[in-house]
């Protein structure tokens, strides 16, 4: 006899985890941006930015399902999740740290 999925605990778990994940990689979508703009103050950097994330976003991800879907993806699962933790973790440390302040002072344009 079959579990409908509602009811499989370990697909609850995937879903839910799926879940933060994408509302983590949308919120932090939104905020680099808006992180650029605050630390600059320039729209036009914080649109390159966006751009660019867009752009690199669309250039890796076809070759990257062809090539990714020939490995073990369970493994590969939990490793682009922990990646993606340690690179948000980064970028929090850095924000706390102030040295993206450090960063801001020497991009500003001058008047």
């Amino acid at each position: 006899m079959t579990v409908p999925l509602r009811k499989n605990v370990r697909f609850q778990l995937l879903w839910i985890g799926g879940a933060v994940s994408q509302l983590g990689t949308e919120l932090s979508r939104l905020a680099t941006p808006l992180l650029v703009l605050a630390l600059t103050g320039s729209p036009g950097l914080a649109g390159v930015v966006a751009g660019a994330r867009t752009a690199a976003f669309l250039a890796v991800q076809i070759p990257a399902g062809v090539w990714i879907d020939r490995w073990d993806r369970r493994r590969t699962l939990v490793t682009a999740q922990g990646l993606q933790a340690a690179v948000s973790a980064l970028l929090a440390a850095l924000i706390l740290t102030g040295w993206f302040r450090w960063c801001s002072s020497r991009c500003r344009r001058r008047p």
